[in-house]
């Protein structure tokens, strides 16, 4: 049953607007904006065994509540979405589709229309196969709803900077590797060399709380997509400096440094014969002068 005729159905049956909304998980605002649409085209009153059917009460929803949209929820690629749906149909990847879209409509391609969004944008699309989705933001979650008005997804909010990954949305190949073990990654790491094997170990043992495989899956992946002597050199500084994150491989990689001469170790000079120094028994055998001096 939708949410929309359990609605009707918890009011017939004298249902109080904040308890309904409890039961429904709707908003006391929200629940009291569709009890008076609905109400105004007289389908809230009647007997709770004879509900309207949900395409009448949306559509009678839909003529009293005007949704307005935000200018933040227009998507970049809105005016994509006919040629992204054909190429759906062709079975391509986000990855294709967006650069296909770059190189075909991209600024410095013949036509009035610019492609200028994004690839997370194309990704979302492609996820859910074009359609219009509603999203609900909490405190603690983010909602996503179809047209239908099901949740389709929930991710809960993290902090600033963080992630938040669902298995069933990442692609086959992906959802495999965030459950891989230690051992795997350390193998895979030590093709590219023993400096880099030696740096994932680090990184594995650099928390004794933490558990550092979603740091070591993202350094991993990304050092395979550099020469093996960048890999190793970016591994070697690093691991001289005791950087031991993701975003430390990045920079160094980014800037170039794996290229620079790692910085010698300065060893301190060894104690020598001076003119004026005195070692330790030369100290503690003299003999301490009695002075009355007023110090």
């Amino acid at each position: 049953m939708h949410r929309l005729q359990d609605l009707v159905r918890l009011h017939r049956l004298g249902e109080k607007a904040r308890a309904a909304a409890r039961q429904l998980k709707m908003g006391p605002n929200q629940t009291r904006a569709l009890r008076d649409a609905l109400k105004t085209a007289a389908l809230l009153d009647g007997s709770p065994e004879e509900l309207p059917e949900t395409d009448v009460l949306r559509a009678a929803i839909d003529a009293h509540i005007r949704r307005k949209t935000p200018v933040h929820e227009a998507s970049s690629i809105e005016i994509w979405t006919d040629t992204i749906e054909t190429m759906l149909e062709d079975e391509l990847t986000p990855k294709a589709i967006y650069d296909r879209l770059r190189l075909e409509h991209g600024p410095d391609s013949e036509g009035e229309r610019k492609f200028d969004g994004s690839y997370w944008a194309v990704k979302r699309t492609w996820r859910l196969g074009g359609q219009k989705l509603w999203v609900r933001g909490t405190r603690r979650s983010i909602e996503i709803y179809d047209a239908d008005e099901r949740r389709v997804a929930t991710h809960s909010r993290g902090k600033p900077g963080s992630r938040n990954t669902i298995d069933q949305h990442l692609p086959e190949g992906r959802r495999d590797l965030r459950h891989r073990s230690r051992s795997y990654w350390e193998e895979r790491a030590s093709k590219m060399g023993p400096e880099v094997g030696s740096f994932v170990k680090e990184v594995f043992d650099s928390d004794d709380v933490l558990y550092q495989l979603r740091a070591v899956q993202a350094i991993v992946m990304y050092l395979e997509k550099f020469p093996l002597e960048r890999a190793r050199a970016a591994c070697a500084r690093a691991s001289f400096f005791g950087s031991f994150s993701y975003r430390a491989i990045k920079s160094i990689l980014n800037q170039a440094l794996d290229l620079e001469p790692i910085p010698t170790a300065v060893t301190p000079a060894t104690a020598g014969n001076f003119r004026f120094a005195r070692n330790i028994a030369e100290l503690l055998a003299a003999k301490l002068e009695v002075s009355h001096e007023p110090h």
